[in-house]
């Protein structure tokens, strides 16, 4: 399977490019992560289906995967920079507005069972790692990490959060994509 991608762009997440939330939903990585992960789930036994663009779930979760009467709902992410730095991201601030209005991120989404990162290099997809909000959120909280703050002109608001070394996260999986 072939997971490039045909124009280069670099994470918001990480202040290269900033989008608002329709630009965010419809961008072509971002797509891209949900088929991949949609596609594995597939191919380990799940029904699976795609959430990603249902107003109710928007506060939950990118795909719904049931085996039998197990259900759970999956966020999908992806990161430009994971490969590079050792670090996923963990969003404590979706939206720190200039007015003073806060939106918490999706570390504090209700609902979350997993957390599947798609890791790119350059426009291709090279893995994708497998983990719990949980297992994210407790790392996060277990030390001092390094932050990140990404500013978003247009709508005039930060998102904030820290970056967390792979290796801090208790039962994580990583597979390489061919």
């Amino acid at each position: 399977m072939n997971y490039s991608l045909e124009r280069k762009e670099k994470s918001g997440l990480h202040g290269e490019m900033n989008y608002n939330f329709i630009e965010q939903n419809n961008n072509p990585r971002r797509k891209q992560a949900e088929v991949i992960c949609k596609k594995y789930w597939q191919e380990e036994g799940f029904d699976v289906i795609d959430v990603s663009e249902n107003p109710s779930y928007f506060h939950r979760g990118d795909i719904i995967k049931k085996l039998g009467n197990e259900e759970e709902v999956v966020e999908v992410k992806y990161d430009a920079w994971a490969i590079q730095t050792g670090n996923i991201p963990f969003e404590l601030i979706e939206k720190a507005e200039i007015g003073g209005g806060t939106k918490l991120g999706w570390g504090y989404k209700i609902g979350i069972h997993q957390m599947n990162f798609v890791l790119f290099e350059e426009s291709i997809a090279k893995s994708i790692i497998f983990t719990t909000r949980e297992d994210i959120k407790e790392a996060a909280f277990s030390k001092d990490f390094k932050g990140f703050a990404s500013y978003h002109p247009r709508e005039r608001y930060y998102t904030l959060g820290v970056l967390i070394p792979y290796q801090e996260i208790k039962n994580i999986k990583i597979i390489e994509l061919n």
